[in-house]
């Protein structure tokens, strides 16, 4: 699959899961030749650093957000100022925040793009 031609920086952010290990999901986006990968880590006693906050953070607009699949966007209980945000929310959320910057989005397993309107729709339905 060729890298969207919208992506000048790349910056991925990547949650290993159970069956989509961290490997798996940087293999995925190798050709998109990222900038700079956020993998967010289970939290332990004295680091509870919110790798997904931080990757939304640096995004900007010239740059693109990837996600592998969206759905490792959705976190079981959200760390988003000590909300308590129900997941489908806390998504909704992640994906305006994003959108707001004006960073478009791309989802590096199907190529995508939050550009391409009906087929991100589709998309979203998916997810």
């Amino acid at each position: 699959m060729k890298a969207p031609k919208l992506l000048k920086n790349v910056r991925v952010y990547i949650r290993p899961m159970r069956d989509y290990s961290e490997a798996a999901q940087r293999k995925e986006v190798e050709h998109l030749n990222p900038t700079v990968f956020y993998v967010d880590k289970p939290v332990t006693r004295g680091d509870d650093t919110d790798y997904r906050a931080a990757w939304i953070g640096t995004l900007r607009a010239s740059e693109g957000a990837v996600a592998v699949v969206p759905r490792l966007w959705i976190l079981a209980k959200p760390r988003t100022n000590g909300s308590d945000m129900r997941p489908s929310a806390d998504f909704i959320a992640t994906l305006a925040e994003i959108l707001a910057r004006g960073v478009p989005i791309v989802e590096a397993a199907s190529g995508v793009s939050s550009q391409d309107l009906p087929a991100w729709r589709e998309l979203m339905q998916k997810t």
